[in-house]
């Protein structure tokens, strides 16, 4: 998955585990993936929120795992291209699709231990899955945008439970790539080099990555391995509680990450 120079660069920056790592979590995508869901006969004909709230949660969530799983790999396309940039836009986004599914949880699992109501958590299902600033859809009315910001946070929650003693470690590492994707010093200085004698400037004319970039590349490890440990965490739960789909799928292995 990884090309010859960028598997040479890790191996003398002591990444190479790392590679490795990333590479097991985008195999492991293939796990949970679904290719057909369709509503049981049982509420074929409901129009009731409550009967397909299983149905549209597992919806949404294989979405978002297809998303991931294409996010990791156009970071891996672009870092093989030695496309930083690129390569970083992806890690971010696929931040940001790490913090939607962390919001979903935090708010199943908040419905599902009496603490919000059912009409709550469907609202933040339709506003997580149906919002959308340009296109005019029928319940419009009843979405909200829920902010970027909101679910990051809703990440560093979930690592709070785990007994990481840093303070919003999730934020801090988003907050890094988001000034990197800007065009701010990071996002601008990566095509240049000052020479020596700091009396002129080189602008590359080819992709070059270094080691010190390469490192921002592997933040996208820890928001894959907690992306599907949400996943795994949420699926379970509706599976507990709700009318599942009838679906079809390669192989089925739900089992959580270790926390």
């Amino acid at each position: 998955m990884f090309s010859n120079d960028i598997i040479s660069l890790a191996k003398e920056t002591g990444r190479k585990k790392r590679l490795d790592e990333l590479n097991g979590f985008v195999i492991e995508h293939n796990n949970y993936y679904i290719s057909k869901i369709s509503r049981p006969e049982k509420i074929l004909y409901s129009s009731d929120h409550k009967d397909n709230f299983g149905f549209n949660s597992v919806w949404f969530i294989q979405e978002l795992l297809y998303r991931s799983k294409t996010l990791l790999e156009g970071s891996i396309f672009a870092i093989n291209n030695k496309n930083i940039l690129t390569s970083l836009l992806s890690v971010r986004a696929h931040f940001e699709t790490t913090g939607s599914m962390a919001f979903f949880f935090d708010k199943l699992s908040s419905y599902y231990s009496g603490n919000i109501k059912f009409e709550a958590v469907d609202k933040y299902l339709m506003s997580l899955s149906l919002y959308s600033s340009t296109v005019n859809m029928e319940y419009k009315h009843e979405v909200k945008r829920i902010n970027t910001l909101d679910m990051i946070r809703s990440v560093d929650k979930l690592m709070s439970n785990f007994g990481i003693p840093q303070k919003k470690p999730f934020m801090f590492l988003y907050e890094d790539l988001c000034d990197f994707c800007h065009p701010n010093f990071w996002g601008i200085t990566t095509g240049t080099t000052i020479s020596e004698n700091s009396k002129s400037v080189l602008f590359n004319k080819n992709n070059v990555l270094s080691a010190e970039n390469f490192s921002f590349f592997l933040y996208i490890l820890i928001s894959a391995k907690l992306f599907l440990h949400c996943y795994c965490e949420t699926y379970n739960l509706i599976e507990k509680e709700e009318i599942m789909p009838d679906f079809v799928k390669e192989q089925r292995n739900y089992t959580a990450l270790s926390k």
